[in-house]
């Protein structure tokens, strides 16, 4: 499961504030059917995924942006929500400045709707409420067209360092565009919503919040990154280390 997380966050989470950003200098305020509304009101201005979205991945983040920046004491689980038919979904809870972020704390099930939904209770660092509740909802992707069991790894390869493995191990996932390229930080999103103890510039995170549970022991910071090696290959890899400047490393694993 935690592969799974890996290979599909990392690649989503990358892209998913870069549209958030630039949807804050809309007026138009989403409660279900778009109204429109002054930018002087606080409103929502975004949501990912948006809603009636189809085919999201079981691994998404709910995302969603308001045109001005928001109180950090509004938020919490009484005024942010997602769940699938009456039963809440438990997520963990972010925000800097004008967005808040919604992270399940597992993976989400194949082919169901979630409703996720904001209350008027919320409310700016100028103390306005939203004039008005707002919900919306989306279906994850059916299990025929889930490409996230598609991993596959070798186990004659050992690795001591990341650059040094000796062997490239890949997967298989689906690119609706096949333009993605590069490498992706699984993290990235933490630091540019200006959680702290996430580097950008690295890849590199020490907040013990976010370090996964199965690392080795003495483990102060990692970094977990997924490579895009072609349009329907990718590469995987976790670096731990005993540091919290990711320098001092004790394993890592390649998938």
């Amino acid at each position: 499961m935690l592969v799974k997380l890996l290979k599909w966050q990392s690649v989503l989470l990358i892209i998913i504030l870069s549209s958030v950003a630039c949807s804050k200098d809309s007026d138009e305020e989403y409660s279900g059917g778009g109204t429109t509304a002054s930018s002087a009101k606080f409103l929502v201005s975004s949501t990912i995924p948006e809603d009636h979205a189809t085919g999201v991945s079981l691994f998404t983040s709910v995302v969603i942006g308001f045109n001005n920046d928001v109180n950090s004491s509004s938020v919490s689980g009484n005024n942010f929500s997602l769940s699938s038919n009456g039963i809440a979904v438990p997520a963990k809870l972010s925000n800097s400045k004008n967005v808040v972020v919604l992270l399940p704390s597992s993976s989400l099930s194949n082919a169901t709707l979630y409703s996720a939904s904001v209350y008027s209770t919320v409310q700016d660092i100028s103390g306005n409420s939203l004039d008005q509740d707002s919900s919306w909802k989306f279906t994850t992707v059916s299990a025929s067209s889930d490409n996230s069991s598609g991993d596959t790894a070798s186990s004659s390869f050992t690795c001591t360092a990341v650059t040094s493995c000796s062997a490239t191990a890949s997967g298989s996932f689906y690119v609706d565009n096949n333009t993605l390229s590069g490498i992706y930080d699984f993290y990235h999103i933490y630091g540019l919503i200006g959680v702290t103890g996430f580097d950008n510039s690295t890849g590199c995170v020490s907040n013990s919040s976010y370090i996964p549970s199965g690392a080795p022991t003495g483990t102060q910071s990692a970094i977990i990154q997924t490579v895009i090696t072609s349009s329907t290959t990718f590469a995987t890899k976790s670096v731990y280390y005993s540091d919290t400047a990711c320098s001092s490393e004790i394993a890592s694993m390649v998938v």
